[in-house]
């Protein structure tokens, strides 16, 4: 095992993409001073906020389908002073393995151009869509560039750090604890460009009208609900409460996830029906018990209103009118700007070692071995947009009701872990209270189902000072005061040329730690792709595409599939389970 991962690095160094540069602004969001149920006199921070939280103590220093077993076997697998602590020093080397790794990592991201963007999210229902398949899926999928490379930066990343962290130095010794963090730390940069989708480049004027259509109560059946009755910018883009209403007034069926950082999301929603936020935008609006009308409906409306109509020759200079379609990119392009501002861990990350107390730093020791959480907590967003049944009490089958696969049953979205302390309360249903009950729930297991997740961690025995250093370390994702989207320039700014992976000519992929292998490959027509799933988990394979429709259903650990295309063309693939999972298909 430890002859393959020295030979990793080098397949990585491989796989980068040779990319252009370029750069630029950044937005804002919404405060209104309504008070909210669950919330103090201020409408500011949740009532529900961990304990912990509230009580913060001043910081220490320092086609075709084969589901055969396949014989190839899987490959296994406290505010006051800070100063330096003890065991943070850096000795050079992590230093050294970190700039070289985040070298690597920051190569493969696109420099941008300037202009402006933004991006949503909501609460579900499970009924088939027009345009969408019978299990609700859209028909088509299309994946823009610049979200590949940015799943393929994070993906590179988080397998660097697992490799720097788990291999032996040149002296045959294990890294120390130096090294260890300098790896795990260039796994969680942040990033520095917002993918957007071809056919809908941001600008200041369609990031200012999203924001306005995002307000404006016009869109719902009673004309008192917008967008931001329930994703208010004031309690962190939720809102506060483990379920809330709509214009009937009756309790919606999940909870209302923020809207941080969902520009980085393949899908969208708690089971991840909308494969982009400007599909997304249609279904909070027509649900009769959100807000119960429709964006064409809503087109009708905003018509009739002159500094709408300027407001939209504004922003769609060559398709002024006012459309379902415009509305909605409209929209996404103001939620795409809504990105997580930097906090005291990602100064850490940076380089400042006085950033974090020791006892964060234990937590996020913590986080990133013994409690497991990053085995679904990656990357910037502390999250890998998979989907997995974690345990919870419900009948709501989530995902499972989507795609139709009994592993996917009880299964829902990796949520964010940016800005947890204004987020309160947790899990899709709303009914953790605080986040020292969400650890307790992963300590506990939860219930005992043949869906729970492989990635569920299992036979968690944390001390009262472990989740307590665990609990220190998540309060680091959060603003000390009420969060505002990041004013960094990159954040507004539209994505410019990207570079995408030469194509490999094989007939077989193999899945392996959340990832195709090669991601890019070529076939020829009249021949045949076998997927070979090289993992300890299950996995799919998804294809929409106008010209192919493919669902492999569930791939167990060692079972194959093997596809043949209709026609040449290049297609895209994803996993249904994992979606940051992609694969190009050219086939000639």
């Amino acid at each position: 095992m430890r002859a393959r991962l020295h030979g990793l690095p080098a397949v990585i160094l491989g796989l980068v993409p040779r990319i252009q540069p370029s750069a630029s602004a950044g937005p804002s969001g919404r405060l209104d001073g309504r008070d909210k149920p669950g919330h103090d006199k201020t409408g500011g921070r949740p009532r529900l906020l961990p304990l912990h939280l509230l009580s913060r103590k001043p910081r220490e220093s320092a086609a075709i389908r084969d589901l055969s077993p396949s014989k190839s076997a899987p490959s296994g697998k406290e505010p006051g002073s800070r100063s330096a602590r003890p065991g943070t020093q850096n000795d050079g080397t992590g230093t050294s393995i970190a700039r070289r790794l985040s070298t690597v990592i920051l190569g493969l991201v696109p420099r941008i151009q300037p202009s402006a963007s933004a991006e949503l999210s909501g609460t579900l229902d499970g009924r088939d869509k027009p345009g969408h398949d019978t299990k609700g899926l859209p028909r088509r999928w299309i994946a823009p560039a610049s979200l590949g490379t940015f799943i393929l930066a994070a993906t590179l990343g988080f397998l660097g750090a697992v490799i720097l962290a788990g291999t032996t130095g040149a002296n045959g010794q294990k890294p120390d604890r130096a090294q260890r963090l300098a790896a795990l730390k260039a796994a969680f940069a942040r990033p520095d460009f917002v993918p957007h989708p071809k056919d809908n480049p941001p600008t200041p004027e369609k990031i200012a009208l999203g924001k306005r259509i995002f307000e404006a109560p016009q869109l719902s059946a009673n004309g008192r609900i917008s967008c931001a009755s329930c994703h208010d910018a004031k309690l962190s883009f939720t809102d506060g409460e483990s379920l809330g209403k709509g214009v009937t007034g009756k309790r919606l069926g999940r909870h209302t996830p923020t809207l941080w950082n969902t520009a980085f999301s393949p899908l969208q929603f708690w089971d991840g029906r909308a494969t982009s936020l400007e599909d997304q935008a249609k279904f909070p609006v027509a649900h009769p018990d959100e807000m119960g009308a429709s964006l064409e409906i809503g087109a009708e409306k905003l018509s009739k209103i002159e500094s709408y109509r300027t407001a939209f020759a504004q922003a769609f200079p060559k398709v002024p009118a006012i459309t379902a379609k415009t509305m909605a990119q409209a929209i996404a392009a103001y939620e795409r700007t809504l990105i997580s501002p930097p906090t005291r861990f990602d100064k850490w990350v940076a380089g400042d070692a006085a950033a974090l107390t020791e006892a964060e730093v234990r937590g996020f020791e913590i986080f990133t071995g013994k409690a497991r959480c990053i085995a679904c907590h990656t990357g910037s967003a502390f999250t890998d947009h998979g989907f997995y049944d974690i345990g919870l009490p419900t009948d709501d089958e989530g995902r499972g009701k989507i795609i139709g696969l009994a592993s996917t049953r009880f299964a829902f979205k990796t949520p964010t872990l940016r800005e947890l302390a204004w987020t309160a309360p947790y899990m899709h249903d709303g009914s953790k209270a605080t986040l020292e009950d969400v650890i307790r729930h992963y300590e506990g297991g939860g219930v005992r189902r043949p869906s729970v997740s492989q990635d569920m961690p299992r036979n968690i025995d944390l001390s009262d000072q472990e989740r307590a250093d665990l609990l220190a370390f998540l309060d680091t994702l959060s603003s000390e005061q009420p969060p505002q989207p990041s004013a960094e320039p990159w954040v507004t700014a539209s994505a410019g040329a990207t570079a995408s992976l030469p194509a490999t000519v094989v007939n077989t992929v193999r899945q392996a730690e959340k990832k195709f292998a090669p991601l890019h490959v070529a076939i020829g027509l009249g021949e045949t792709l076998t997927v070979l799933n090289d993992d300890t988990r299950t996995h799919n394979v998804r294809i929409f595409d106008p010209r192919f429709d493919f669902n492999s259903g569930a791939q167990e650990p060692n079972q194959s599939v093997t596809i043949r295309f209709p026609e040449a063309g290049t297609y895209d693939a994803f996993c249904g389970i994992h979606p940051t999972m992609r694969l190009t298909i050219d086939v000639k």
